[in-house]
C-alpha cells in the first residue's frame, strides 16, 4: 500500500506547480471530512473517562477539537487537536486549585481517564489512514487526468 506521509506532500507539491488550486482545495476538504468523524467520539471519550466530579469530563467535552490539514513540509497531513489550554489530561494526571482556596493546588490521578485520547484516535486509525488514501487515490487520478 503506497504511504500517505509520502504522497500527500509530493502530491500537493506537483498541483502547486502546475497552478491546480481548484484540486489542492478538494484534496484537502476531503482529507479534513476524513477527520470530522473523529471529533465527536473524542468528545464522547473525554465524557466517559475523565471525571465527572467538578465537571471535568464536560468542561474537555465542551471544547471541539480542531481538524487541520497541512500539505508542505516535513509535518504533512492530518491533526486533530485539543482546544482546552494545557490539555494534559491524556496522562490521567492534572492538577486543579483546591475549592475555597485558589492558593492551594493539588495533582490528582485517575487510571481510567490516562490514555482516552490516544485510545479513541488508535481505536479508529486504520479505517482513517484508508479513507484518507482514497481520497489521495481519487486526488491522484483527477490531476494525472490533468497530465499533473
Amino acid at each position: 500500500m503506497p504511504n500517505a506521509e509520502v504522497e500527500l506532500p509530493l502530491l500537493a507539491a506537483r498541483m502547486k506547480a502546475a497552478g491546480a488550486v481548484g484540486l489542492r482545495a478538494e484534496m484537502v476538504a476531503g482529507l479534513r471530512a476524513v477527520a470530522k468523524p473523529m471529533v465527536p467520539l473524542l468528545q464522547q471519550a473525554a465524557r466517559d473517562r475523565l471525571p465527572r466530579a467538578g465537571g471535568l469530563n464536560e468542561a474537555v467535552a465542551s471544547k471541539k477539537p480542531k481538524v487541520s490539514v497541512r500539505t508542505t513540509g516535513r509535518t504533512a497531513g492530518v491533526r486533530i487537536r485539543s482546544q482546552v489550554k494545557g490539555n494534559y489530561t491524556n496522562t490521567g494526571t492534572w492538577r486543579h486549585p483546591v475549592f475555597g482556596d485558589r492558593k492551594k493546588w493539588v495533582q490528582e490521578t485517575d487510571d481510567n481517564a490516562a490514555g482516552w485520547w490516544d485510545d479513541t484516535i488508535t481505536a479508529h486509525d486504520e479505517e482513517a489512514k484508508a479513507a484518507a488514501m482514497g481520497v489521495l487515490r481519487a486526488v491522484g487520478r483527477q490531476a494525472m487526468g490533468l497530465g499533473i
